[in-house]
């Protein structure tokens, strides 16, 4: 009797003996492969040591992307960046080298500046600066938005941007952003512009919705667009009947009436 339960306690002290030494043996492992992988992550190997690691390992050394954190969208949403980057929140990001995200993010039409960085255990952090578009270009009947250094932003609707002002003619992408700002210090002018064509990439024109064509001249832009300031303070030219205004030369002031207009 004595001897029987003796066997069986020292049956159980065995098992349980076992089970610690596993368990320990798990946790080794686990903190050898986090080791390895932090080793792996520390001196740049860690996209070709993991290649073909199936997604149920993946998880367990902590390379699921579980949060993805992103940053600094404004006229897109985070479904954009996630499909350029072929990822779902909660895949396994494995294989994806952060400097080759930059450079795929970087060639999309409406991203000026993109950051990729690993969280570790299973996070990742993606930090964007998106193109910001300041007038509508019109070149060969098409319409599409630039931003201040003239690259073209297909992807956004025009539409969305409609307060935003129209340019066209060759050159004029490049030249838009410094119009924009020459004429935001003008808003009453501003407002009543319809458009501006780059005349031979070097001087514009600017068509008032009353049809007014205020001729600029290449130089001292802003010095041409204050006098027509003071002429309009002084004796609202552009509310009177004139067809053409030429403000190329400083020193004298030419206009031509509307047609049927006297003088």
């Amino acid at each position: 009797m004595h001897r029987s339960t003796d066997r069986r306690e020292r049956g159980a002290g065995l098992a349980d003996s076992l089970a610690v030494r596993a368990a320990a043996r798990g946790g080794a492992v686990l903190m050898l492969a986090a080791a390895l992988v932090l080793g792996l992550q520390q001196g740049g190997h860690l996209s070709g040591a993991i290649d073909g690691v199936s997604s149920r390992s993946a998880s367990l050394v902590g390379l699921a992307a579980e949060r993805v954190e992103i940053r600094g969208l404004t006229h897109h949403a985070p479904g954009d960046v996630l499909e350029a980057l072929g990822l779902r929140a909660g895949e396994p990001i494995v294989g994806l080298e952060p400097a080759r995200a930059k450079a795929v993010l970087e060639g999309l039409d409406w991203v000026k500046r993109a950051e990729v960085v690993r969280r570790y255990p299973n996070g990742l952090l993606v930090t964007l600066r998106e193109r910001e578009p300041v007038a509508h270009w019109r070149v060969a009947g098409r319409v599409a938005l630039v931003d201040g250094e003239g690259a073209r932003i297909v992807s956004l609707d025009p539409a969305r941007f409609a307060h935003l002002p129209l340019v066209e003619g060759d050159g004029a992408d490049a030249r838009a952003a410094a119009l924009v700002n020459l004429l935001s210090a003008h808003p009453a002018l501003l407002s009543r512009l319809e458009r501006a064509r780059r005349v031979s990439r070097r001087r514009w024109n600017l068509r008032l919705r009353s049809g007014l064509v205020v001729l600029l001249p290449e130089r001292d832009e802003g010095a041409a667009l204050q006098w027509l300031e003071t002429l309009q303070r002084r004796h609202g030219i552009l509310d009177r009947a004139v067809a053409r205004l030429d403000l190329r030369d400083m020193r004298r002031l030419t206009l031509a009436a509307m047609p049927g207009q006297g003088g």
